[in-house]
């Protein structure tokens, strides 16, 4: 009996790659391949997301003082410990608007020195804790003002006293001189009707001198009025 052997038409069918077979299989049937991603779907089990709240604290018992011709503050630093600092704010009115003038770091600063305020401004301040651009609310205000000195100011006005003064005619030469500190002078000439070198007694002349310009900016205090008197006997 004959042996048999595979032929060549079977040996060319099984090197044919397995696409090409697919391929052909669709054009033959009339039809289209189409090739498609597979999406699989399933569910897990998430814990719950936790959300930490806080508000950012302003410093406490901010306090102004007059250190020279400056005005220092004083204050108990914020309780969060992850603040950056302060923001120091400044304003000539109770109640703000206030002014950003300065931002002290770190959070552990317990004062600072304000070297900008002019003498006779009040000023009025408040911080607020900042960390990145988180603010705090206002800390309490303070307020302080650096006094001001007039300086020697001349007289600009002046009258005699006529009762109770002597012979009531005060100053009767020049009394005008009295206005300026110089060579020429205002002259009492009788000095009254008394020997006595009490200014009080009511026996000696007086005579007043006033109008010196002073200015008093609001919410200032008046700490004391400094008199100088160049005459001769």
């Amino acid at each position: 009996m004959p042996s048999r052997r595979p032929s060549a038409r079977r040996t060319l069918r099984l090197a044919v790659p397995v696409a090409a077979v697919l391929l052909a299989l669709a054009a033959g049937a009339g039809g289209f391949f189409v090739a498609r991603a597979a999406t699989f779907t399933d569910q897990a089990s998430v814990p719950a997301n936790t959300f930490i709240t806080d508000t950012l604290a302003p410093p406490t018992g901010l306090a102004a003082s007059v250190v020279g011709s400056n005005i220092r503050l004083d204050w108990t630093p914020t309780t969060d410990t992850y603040a950056s600092g302060y923001k120091v704010r400044r304003g000539t009115t109770s109640g703000g608007p206030y002014t950003e003038i300065n931002t002290v770091t770190p959070y552990t600063t317990a004062t600072y020195t304000d070297s900008t305020a002019a003498a006779g401004t009040r000023y009025y301040y408040v911080l607020q804790t900042y960390f990145q651009s988180w603010l705090s609310v206002y800390s309490n205000e303070a307020n302080a003002a650096v006094p001001a000195n007039t300086g020697w100011r001349s007289p600009t006005a002046e009258a005699a006293v006529t009762s109770s003064s002597g012979d009531n005619n005060g100053f009767e030469l020049t009394p005008t001189n009295a206005f300026a500190d110089g060579g020429s002078y205002a002259e009492d000439v009788d000095s009254g009707t008394a020997s006595s070198q009490d200014c009080a007694s009511t026996g000696r002349d007086r005579h007043r001198f006033y109008d010196y310009g002073f200015t008093i900016p609001s919410g200032q205090t008046i700490n004391g009025i400094e008199v100088r008197l160049d005459a001769w006997v």
